[in-house]
């Protein structure tokens, strides 16, 4: 056979592969929110970021990293994975048919692929992170000083938001949030439709979250106490545990968090605005060390500390399963 027909043999099944993972897979941009009902912000766009998407859903589909280091495309299942790059992708998000991210262990280039593997282009040099895109533009953290930057989904068209060190960031609707590694800084507010910027917060927060008109945060200065922020109302509430030092994730109703005096095991709170938790017992969710997850309802995915293997749990941790 020659070679140029066993490439062409090799793009084919590849190609083939892909169609049996994208068959029900609706292509629906991640930008979208959700039901409004859950004041919920669309997966990738929020608490995740802090794990860097560690499992990005794409309608029916999951994007993630193989445990041979592979970004990968496969059913929820992990089944049917077909490889979109031979290199590691972080934070992952996706768009207009389009999957952005940074390449590599160190995320020194910023890409975008189409989910048949196709097209794969390099738009960007600068290391990013906490990667959100809104209207055609993407909004990133830049590794190296911290400074929040948007960009045209071709990597052009630089612009700088705020004039401090970033921490994160958290996209709710036309608004985004931006944590600083000051108190001086604080938690700060962009509208992006009108472009105004307001200060929330004037203090240092760990695990930015935004849920509705709430954020959560865990309070550094305060023994990482668990502390909500009403938006419209301008109220900081103490909601009670402490403790939060490793980044938790708000989704639908429940804070998910892992808590090291509990050997890494995963575990929730239900929230509902500012009422206390001090009489509410945190809930089990996976009986497992936990070094790193993603909140993609109905499920949650995890990895191991030191480990590449990610596996999937319901909400409420029953049927595990491996993916990788």
């Amino acid at each position: 056979m020659h070679r140029h027909q066993v490439r062409h043999t090799r793009i084919c099944f590849f190609l083939l592969s892909v169609l049996l993972v994208l068959t029900g897979c609706a292509q629906t941009p991640l930008t979208e929110t959700v039901d409004q009902s859950n004041q919920e912000v669309a997966a990738g766009q929020g608490g995740n970021l802090h794990y860097q998407n560690l499992v990005l859903p794409v309608s029916n589909c999951i994007v993630f990293n193989s445990a041979a280091g592979e970004l990968s495309l496969a059913a929820q299942d992990g089944s049917n994975m077909v490889a979109l790059s031979d290199a590691i992708g972080n934070t992952p998000i996706f768009a207009d048919d389009w999957l952005f991210y940074t390449q590599g262990a160190t995320g020194d280039y910023l890409m975008k692929i189409n989910l048949d593997g196709s097209n794969q282009v390099r738009i960007g040099r600068t290391p990013l992170k906490y990667m959100v895109i809104h209207r055609n533009r993407i909004y990133a953290i830049e590794s190296g000083k911290g400074a929040v930057i948007s960009l045209a989904t071709d990597g052009t068209d630089r612009r700088l938001l705020v004039d401090f060190q970033a921490v994160a960031l958290a996209l709710s609707g036309d608004r985004l949030f931006i944590s600083g590694a000051n108190a001086a800084d604080g938690v700060v507010m962009v509208d992006l439709s009108s472009g105004e910027t307001s200060w929330l917060l004037r203090q240092r927060v760990c695990s930015l979250n935004v849920s509705g008109d709430w954020i959560y945060f865990a309070d550094p200065d305060n023994y990482f106490q668990l502390t909500a922020y009403s938006i419209a109302n301008e109220v900081k509430t103490a909601l009670g545990p402490t403790g939060l030092e490793k980044p938790f994730i708000v989704s639908c109703g429940y804070l998910y968090f892992i808590d090291p005096s509990n050997l890494n095991r995963l575990y929730r709170y239900r929230l509902a605005g500012s009422s206390s938790l001090d009489n509410q017992a945190k809930e089990l969710v996976i009986d497992d060390a936990v070094g790193s997850f993603a909140i993609c309802q109905p499920f949650v995915y995890y990895r191991r500390p030191a480990s590449e293997r990610i596996y999937r749990v319901n909400q409420d941790g029953s049927d595990k399963m491996r993916i990788t």
